[in-house]
């Protein structure tokens, strides 16, 4: 995604990351293994040029890591990977940070909005997809309260990250 998006969403402020954006937050949220269990990932320490590097690698490839700010306090609460489709007009999105905290999933709530909207408006987008390993089962209610419908269940989509079995993905749909 080549255009800047920088944003206030209620008591949020929702920007694409720049390579020196990388922070405490993200690199905890990474190592917890009940976050990383959620998104059927290993938990692990990375490093902060490591996160840098990923930020330049994802833009290179047209997507974006988008973070939630707090606005009084400048703490990360989350982060949003979106990869866009010029030419269907929709964009997939993702999330990473703790919904266990009331903050975050505030933050969460307000920020998806927002970011649809905005990009509805900045790039037409007319469908947005979410698609989740059924593992994150703390993000379901949230979308479908949001107006996510669940559009289907892609069955033993992606192998597990404990080596055993696979692990159906979940796909939300909104337009």
């Amino acid at each position: 995604m080549s255009a800047q998006l920088s944003f206030a969403a209620g008591d949020y402020v929702v920007t694409m990351l720049k390579p020196n954006m990388v922070t405490d937050a993200w690199l905890s949220w990474l190592a917890d293994p009940f976050i990383m269990a959620e998104l059927n990932t290993v938990p692990r320490r990375f490093s902060r040029d490591e996160l840098s590097a990923y930020i330049v690698t994802m833009a290179a490839k047209e997507k974006a890591v988008i973070g939630i700010f707090n606005t009084a306090t400048r703490q990360q609460l989350g982060l949003f990977e979106v990869q866009m489709d010029r030419n269907h007009l929709s964009a997939s999105l993702n999330f990473i940070g703790d919904l266990r905290r009331k903050e975050s999933e505030a933050a969460f709530r307000v920020a998806l909005d927002a970011l649809c909207n905005r990009l509805r408006q900045q790039f037409k987008v007319g469908k947005f997809t979410f698609n989740t390993p059924a593992t994150f089962k703390s993000i379901r209610p949230i979308l479908v309260a949001l107006g996510w419908s669940e559009e289907g269940v892609l069955r033993n989509e992606v192998p597990a990250a404990s080596g055993q079995g696979r692990v159906d993905v979940v796909c939300f749909g909104r337009l």
